[in-house]
């Protein structure tokens, strides 16, 4: 019942991390070992990202006095920097973004290092002053193979070597629901050379096929067409507002239809012989300058940069 007991108090830290103080876990002494507490001040200079089997590898390495942390956390490919996200436990065969690899993540605690088997590792950040620079906050509940818990905390600076953007090449939609039923938002999707696209009436979806990658991007239109500016990331899901673009968000039930709508938002994908796999983009900025009858768009985030330079769409205009 003991490893029952310490689940629980794993799964009640992962609901509110970032906020957790030792209160939350002070009616435990006498039952549970108190967690070991340590602020880390040291960052090894190895952090930059490993690309491992289609996924992006950053292995950390945090030191205090007489304690540290080394931990392998997943991003995708499209990721220069490390993402900000609550990182969970996971075998390297079936990880995925957002995770931290089991047998690659550990404390060493004096002398002796513990493989970390559960909890979480929270990973925030702001852009710094300089470019390429990050400021990071990283905090951890976790629990060691022993069943010994750690809550440990590390803030400083990251620099990441600047991740050139993905090259589209193609506009394969650009669309506007506004004269049908008032949504104040336009839809582009732009990809690379050698994916291809058409729009299913039946399902409501988009089927993509070919290998290489392509981004679906949601932009605050009031009139449903398409403008000049710098649009930064929305408060949450679907709710766009002047200046901002969607966010990617979760699945959406069209039940009068019967359908559910995949990967909703601004997401960016990875589509290899027709499967696709997406990521949320979440943060950054969207820069879209016109120049005559061209259109320049940059897209600047945590999961991808990535550009486009073509006509401007003449259904937005």
């Amino acid at each position: 019942m003991k490893k029952i007991q310490y689940l629980t108090l794993a799964a009640a830290a992962l609901i509110s991390l970032a906020g957790c103080q030792q209160s939350a876990i002070d009616p435990l002494e006498g039952i549970f070992p108190a967690p070991v507490s340590a602020t880390l001040t040291t960052l090894s200079e190895d952090y930059q990202g490993v690309d491992e089997d289609g996924l992006r590898i950053f292995n950390i390495s945090l030191t205090g006095e007489g304690i540290s942390l080394d931990a392998a956390l997943v991003g995708s490919v499209n990721n220069s920097f490390i993402p900000a996200t609550t990182y969970t436990a996971a075998a390297a065969e079936s990880a995925k973004t957002g995770n931290y690899l089991l047998g690659q993540t550990s404390v060493t605690d004096g002398q002796t290092t513990k493989q970390i088997v559960e909890g979480s590792i929270s990973v925030a950040y702001t852009e710094a002053e300089t470019e390429d620079d990050y400021y990071y906050e990283i905090s951890t509940i976790v629990f060691a193979e022993d069943d010994s818990c750690y809550k440990l905390e590390w803030s400083g600076t990251m620099h990441f070597e600047s991740n050139p953007p993905v090259e589209l090449t193609q506009m394969l939609s650009a669309s506007s629901l506004f004269q049908y039923t008032g949504a104040q938002s336009c839809t582009l999707i732009m990809a690379t050379d050698g994916v291809s696209y058409y729009y299913d009436m039946s399902t409501w979806s988009n089927v993509f096929s070919g290998t290489g990658n392509y981004l679906c991007l949601d932009l605050y239109s009031a009139d449903g067409k398409l403008y000049e500016g710098t649009y930064s990331p929305c408060a949450t899901g679907a709710a766009i507002t002047e200046g901002t673009f969607g966010i990617g968000y979760d699945n959406y039930d069209y039940a009068a239809y019967g359908v559910i709508l995949y990967n909703q938002g601004t997401c960016w994908f990875a589509i290899d012989n027709g499967t696709s796999t997406g990521d949320k983009i979440t943060d950054g900025s969207v820069t879209i300058t016109f120049s005559g009858d061209n259109m320049t768009l940059l897209l600047e985030s945590s999961t991808v940069n990535a550009t486009y330079t073509g006509p401007k769409p003449a259904a937005l205009q």
